[in-house]
């Protein structure tokens, strides 16, 4: 077999390998999950997995912009103990009313861990949260 029939049998098992892993990775074969919340007082919204799962973006909304008081804050409680816990991502909605959170890296989390979005919402705001995530096998 020439060295140039090679690289082209190389190149080809990487290209299927790439479909393949875009195939898992963005939805094809794992249907997204949108759990949404909305309300006017503090922000307390939590998603608990059952199984394996993958956290693909977060958006959150409010009618009028935050002010100083309002740091979004979203965390992974881990099954594991208040010791994993971890601030995945927080801002500041002060002058604010939108913030779409996509982890740049994969958000993988186990059976029995949560995330945890909360927020003062000292003005009593009305806000709308979707969390959009798949299950694993």
């Amino acid at each position: 077999m020439s060295i140039k029939l090679r690289l082209l049998l190389a190149g080809a098992v990487v290209a299927c390998a790439a479909v393949a892993i875009a195939a898992t990775t963005t939805g094809w074969r794992y249907p997204y999950i949108v759990t949404r919340d909305t309300g006017a007082a503090a922000v307390a919204t939590t998603v608990e997995f059952e199984s394996t799962s993958l956290l693909d973006e977060i958006r959150f909304t409010m009618e009028t912009a935050g002010n100083s008081t309002d740091t979004l804050y979203v965390t992974i409680d881990s099954a594991g103990g208040a010791e994993y816990d971890c601030v995945i991502t927080s801002v500041s909605m002060n002058g604010l009313t939108d913030h779409h959170y996509q982890p740049t890296n994969p958000v993988i989390l186990g059976p029995d861990d949560a995330i945890d979005v909360v927020m003062a919402n000292d003005t009593s705001t009305t806000y709308g949260i979707e969390i959009v995530w798949r299950r694993l096998p």
